[in-house]
């Protein structure tokens, strides 16, 4: 149903239509009542009725167009007129009938009987194009085909709102497949009104371009030529060259300009890295008060600063204003110049801050105006092509830039895994072919300051050939500036002769496609054929045992490979977990830890290393193992199809051979027709099996070969970041654990937040060591001196013995229970019952100096009362009495102060082993055991 809507009057034929069906249908009656065969009359009005629905269903565009000339042959005018086509919701799903009304204008300026019918794609990224009043390409092209010009704009942009919202439900009905057919239904409908046009041709900018290539190449009975300009054909998750070209113009033009802007960058990462948040927020506007994420405001400022000016139009004057900031001496500091260029802009702090814009799914949203939701659909589902600043511009990792785009958008927005998000992009270059793409009766036009020209076609053939892919790179040039500028420079002008002279030369293919349609079906027929006598053993098959064993172990290794790289992409998804959470925690630790307390600044900075070590490993991970494995498994998907290929022609091969013997079989001469024919065919088969079949032969015993040297080094550089993670990482929890020494009930005593397993295995051997020490001291007790026995147990006391300060010359006897320790019951000696020996003083040479430099009386109890143990890291000489002089290495027993408040900070008591001798030491000259 089509609808004028310049005017109030609705265009409708259906009601002429049933008139005259109905009179057609009461003459039929009324002969019917003098024949008396109701009957029939009955069952000929209901097929009539069903005839008249199917008529009436198909859209009326013709009839609209029919009284929208007549209106302009009344008028002697012509203009551009607003239409409306009927189209299916979904064009591939037979049980979803809703339809809904495409927008498109039509301007028939320069139009005249026979021309062409040029339709000009308005896409998201494409200049717009006003109604009638355009000038350069197309108004020229317009005018020398004698054309009508056709706007289509895409399904879910402009005016066409084919559902009620653009929820993620309604926005899997937008995809190039769609477009491509609501495309087709346009093409197919104006053919009905212009008969006599000499062609139809395509024209299209950017991503539009592409859709004008794809329409070619999947409907090309519909299509005679394409023009592009600045077309992307190839997909990719990245595009990291598209803000390197905008650099390296930037550096072409002015230099300083380009390495300020990379200064900027550089400062900004330094400060991200060092946490540095309160000095980002004093440059930077943010719309929350949220800690700003760095890949979040790197995102918006390339997109403030370049996307869509300087990429789209070239925009000399943005870039003049952007250079004289960058340069301005005035101001200190490259980072300041850069928050200069945005002061006015609200930027958000986080990437879900960023998600929540484009979660809103009605019309009237802000978003949804603007075509950013469906447009970034688009690039999880098919496109790509985020925009990431590469490690050359600053230190950031595009890796991790990737990411960014993955977890805000397609994750978070819609709900589309990576995977999902890899296969689709991945399946885009497979279906179109990329940039690579096969065709003919294109013409490709490249600005050399475009940076879709890394994406674009580049190995265009002889323009002399009547059929060929055919382009130009324009130099010195803006991009698309031969759509919105007359073309007066002589680069367009002779653009304008070349795509002039390649549309004549473009033939309609209707019969090509008739006449390929009929080879493929009889190929279809034949080899349906041969499948189904080979079957039923009426004809045998060539076999190659040979072949079959690399297919299977092909299939046995596409299996192996796609296992390890899905199980590895879990593996990554929980590491990235963990590395959250790891972060959450240390956040918890850094604000726990006061800033008063021992060591706090030396805490927060290991802690934020730690962060990094997780967020690097991620990297490490996804660079190392996870991309190399991604590539070696994509070779699989081309293998795959190269043995179904192989099987097809082996097919075609066995059926020649067969025809051939049939032939002469039936005994026809050598030089009969048809025996000729056989052999030609037969001949023309086998080859094409053998080459296929020796390419494959070997290829994939070479690949099923490589695959322990690539699994050896894939595994190697997964171990081996793994490995150098976790060293690193229990090195800075060491560093962490003896930093950490916070004051309780006025005593110092060590936290241990590091490696649980070496503190819970240390212990063990301490304890073990003292039901050793224990045993040896009791059967030498009877025979070993007073002062060595003192000696052995105050070197082997274990950590939960206890040490009494300032002993008396004379100490009460212990038992041999005491003697022992908190020993563990599989200590064979633990039920003793042996009485107490007697007391022994204890001498060193019969004495034992105190703290106050007197010698008194020691007796043979083990130190008591000790907090931990520490080792002398550095050489330290008493400066006073009450010290301690050791040398590096001895050790010492920390024990408590008679008088807690005689305890000075950085200081501790402790008992010396070697000489028994109790003073205080400096903490920062030991290390704890």
């Amino acid at each position: 149903m089509i609808k004028d809507k310049n005017g109030d009057k609705q265009i409708n034929t259906q009601y002429e239509c049933w008139l005259s069906w109905l009179g057609i249908w009461w003459f039929l009656l009324c002969c019917s009542i003098m024949l008396n065969i109701k009957f029939w009359i009955v069952v000929f009005g209901v097929i009539l009725k069903l005839f008249n629905w199917t008529i009436t269903s198909i859209p009326t565009v013709h009839a609209v167009l029919s009284n929208m000339n007549n209106n302009n042959n009344n008028n002697n005018s012509k203009a551009t007129f607003q239409l409306v086509l009927l189209q299916r919701l979904t064009h591939f799903d037979s049980t979803v009938n809703q339809t809904w009304n495409q927008s498109f204008t039509i301007c028939d300026l320069h139009h005249q009987k026979g021309g062409a019918v040029v339709i000009y794609i308005q896409s998201y990224d494409s200049p717009t194009v006003p109604n009638c009043t355009y000038s350069g390409l197309l108004s020229e092209i317009s005018k020398q085909l004698n054309a009508v010009v056709v706007t289509f704009v895409p399904r879910f942009f402009g005016f066409n709102k084919p559902t009620g919202s653009k929820s993620v439900d309604n926005l899997k009905y937008l995809s190039v497949e769609e477009v491509l057919a609501d495309l087709a239904h346009l093409v197919y409908s104006l053919r009905s009104k212009y008969p006599d046009s000499s062609k139809t041709v395509l024209i299209g900018t950017a991503h539009a371009g592409n859709l004008a290539i794809w329409f070619r190449l999947k409907y090309p009975h519909l299509c005679d030529g394409a023009i592009a300009s600045g077309a992307p054909l190839q997909t990719t998750l990245g595009f990291g060259q598209l803000v390197d070209s905008i650099f390296e113009r930037l550096n072409n033009i002015r230099p300083n300009c380009a390495r300020a802007l990379q200064d900027a960058f550089a400062q900004l990462a330094f400060l991200f890295q060092e946490r540095n948040f309160p000095r980002i927020k004093l440059h930077f506007k943010f719309c929350t008060k949220k800690l700003p994420e760095k890949y979040a405001l790197f995102q918006q400022l390339v997109e403030v600063l370049f996307i869509h000016d300087v990429i789209i139009y070239d925009d000399a004057e943005l870039i003049q204003r952007i250079c004289t900031v960058m340069t301005n001496d005035e101001l200190s500091s490259p980072l300041q110049r850069l928050a200069t260029l945005i002061k006015s802009e609200c930027l958000w702090s986080t990437g879900d801050e960023i998600a929540d814009q484009f979660k809103q799914a009605n019309w009237s949203d802000l978003n949804i105006l603007q075509n950013d939701r469906q447009w970034i659909y688009l690039q999880c589902t098919e496109y790509g092509k985020f925009y990431t600043v590469s490690e050359k511009i600053s230190s950031l990792s595009e890796t991790l830039f990737k990411q960014h785009y993955l977890d805000v958008f397609c994750k978070n927005v819609f709900q589309l895994s990576d995977e999902m998000v890899l296969k689709n992009i991945a399946r885009s270059n497979f279906e179109y072919g990329g940039q690579f793409v096969e065709i003919d009766n294109v013409f490709f036009i490249y600005s050399n300051s475009d940076p879709r020209k890394w994406l674009g076609k580049n190995d265009f053939t002889n323009p002399s050939s009547t059929t060929a892919a055919l382009g130009r790179m324009l130099y010195g040039l803006h991009p698309f500036e031969e759509f919105y500028h007359a073309l007066q420079k002589p680069q367009l002008m002779r653009l304008l002769e070349e795509i002039n002279q390649a549309v004549r030369r473009c033939r309609p293919f209707v019969g090509v496609m008739a006449e390929n349609l009929f080879k493929n079906i009889r190929k279809e027929t034949v080899r349906a054929k041969e499948k189904l006598l080979e079957s039923f053993g009426k004809a045998d098959r060539t076999v190659d045992e040979v072949f079959d064993e690399n297919a299977s172990n092909f299939v046995k290794q596409q299996k192996n490979a796609e296992r390890l790289q899905r199980e590895l992409r879990n593996y990554i998804t929980c590491m990235k977990a963990l590395a959250q959470a790891s972060r959450g925690y240390y956040e918890a630790v850094r604000e726990v830890y006061d800033p008063e307390w021992t060591g706090s600044d030396h805490v927060r900075a290991i802690s934020h290393s730690i962060e990094l070590l997780w967020d690097e490993f991620c990297e490490k991970l996804i660079d190392q193992a996870l991309n190399p494995l991604n590539s070696y498994c994509s070779q699989f998907v081309d293998l795959k199809g190269k043995i179904a290929k192989r099987g097809r022609k082996l097919v075609d091969y066995d059926s020649a051979r067969h025809s051939y013997e049939s032939v002469v079989g039936n005994g026809k001469k050598p030089d009969d027709v048809k025996v000729q024919k056989a052999q030609q065919e037969l001949a023309v088969a086998k080859k094409l099996y053998d080459d296929i079949n020796s390419e494959l032969s070997e290829e994939l015993p070479v690949l099923y070969d490589g695959r322990y040297t690539f699994f050896i080094n894939n595994l190697q550089s997964m171990f081996s970041a793994e490995s150098n993670f976790h060293c690193d990482s229990a090195k800075l929890l060491t560093e962490i654990r003896d930093v950490i020494t916070p004051k309780f009930n006025g005593m110092l005593f060590l936290c241990i937040i590091g490696d649980l397993f070496n503190f819970i295995s240390v212990s063990h051997s301490l304890n073990h060591t003292d039901n050793l020490s224990s045993r040896s001291s009791l059967l030498n007790r009877s025979t070993t001196p007073a002062a060595e026995v003192n000696n052995e147990d105050a070197s082997l006391t274990s950590d939960d013995s206890k040490v009494l300060p300032n002993s008396p010359a004379v100490k009460k006897t212990t038992t041999l229970k005491d003697t022992r320790g908190d020993s563990d019951e599989n200590n064979p000696f633990a039920n003793e019952t042996d009485e107490s020996p007697k007391s022994t003083p204890v001498t060193e040479n019969g004495n034992v100096k105190e703290n106050n430099g007197e010698t008194v009386k020691a007796s043979s109890t083990t130190v008591q009362d000790v907090l931990y143990k520490v080792r002398a890291s550095h050489r330290y000489t008493a400066e006073d009495t009450d010290e301690l002089s050791f040398e590096a290495g001895e050790v010492i027993s920390v024990v408590p102060y008679e008088n807690p408040e005689d305890q000075d900070e950085g200081w501790l008591m402790g008992v010396l082993e070697a000489t028994g001798q109790r003073g205080v030491f400096p903490v920062n000259f030991t290390k704890p055991l």
